[in-house]
C-alpha cells in the first residue's frame, strides 16, 4: 500500500515537473527583456564608438603637433629630420595598435549587444528548441569576437622600425 501511494506521488511529481517544463514562456518578460538587452547593447556601442573617435581625434592631433614642431625646428633639418622620423614611426606603430584595439572594443559591443538580445529572444522558445536557440546565439557571438580578434592581430605592425 506504502509502495503504490510512493509510486503515485512519483508520477505526480514528476507529472508536475513535465507541465512546468513544457509552460509557455511569458512573452511580455520576453519582449521586455529583449527591449533592455538593446536598449543596453546600443549604449555600448555608442560609448565604444565614442571611445574611438576619441582616440582617432588625438592621434589626428598629435600628428599635426609634430608637423608644426617640424617645421618650427626647420634651422637642424638634418638632425630634426632623423629624429621626426624615429618619432613618427613609434608613433605610427602606437596609433595603429591603439585604433586595432579601439575597433576591437567596437566590433566586441556589437557582438554583445547581438548575443545578448538573441540570448533573451530565446527565452520565447521552450526545451530543445530554446538550447538550440541559445547554441546558435553562442555559435555566432563566439565567431564574431573570432574574427574580432583577427583584425586586432591583422592590424599589429611587426615593429616599430617598419615603415
Amino acid at each position: 500500500m506504502n509502495r503504490q501511494i510512493a509510486g503515485t506521488i512519483i508520477a505526480l511529481a514528476a507529472a508536475a515537473l513535465l507541465q512546468a517544463c513544457n509552460q509557455a514562456p511569458d512573452m511580455a518578460k520576453v519582449e521586455s527583456d529583449v527591449a533592455k538587452a538593446r536598449a543596453e547593447g546600443q549604449q555600448q556601442v555608442i560609448d565604444a564608438q565614442a571611445a574611438l573617435r576619441r582616440l582617432n581625434d588625438r592621434i589626428n592631433q598629435h600628428a599635426l603637433d609634430t608637423q608644426v614642431s617640424t617645421r618650427a625646428n626647420d634651422a637642424n633639418k638634418e638632425s630634426v629630420s632623423a629624429q621626426v622620423a624615429r618619432h613618427a614611426r613609434k608613433m605610427r606603430h602606437e596609433a595603429t595598435r591603439e585604433m586595432a584595439y579601439a575597433r576591437y572594443d567596437v566590433d566586441n559591443a556589437k557582438a554583445t549587444a547581438r548575443n545578448n538580445v538573441a540570448q533573451a529572444q530565446c527565452e520565447a522558445k521552450i526545451g530543445a528548441a530554446e538550447k538550440s536557440c541559445r547554441q546558435n546565439a553562442d555559435a555566432l557571438f563566439n565567431a564574431a569576437i573570432a574574427t574580432a580578434k583577427m583584425h586586432i592581430s591583422a592590424a599589429q605592425p611587426r615593429s616599430p622600425s617598419d615603415g
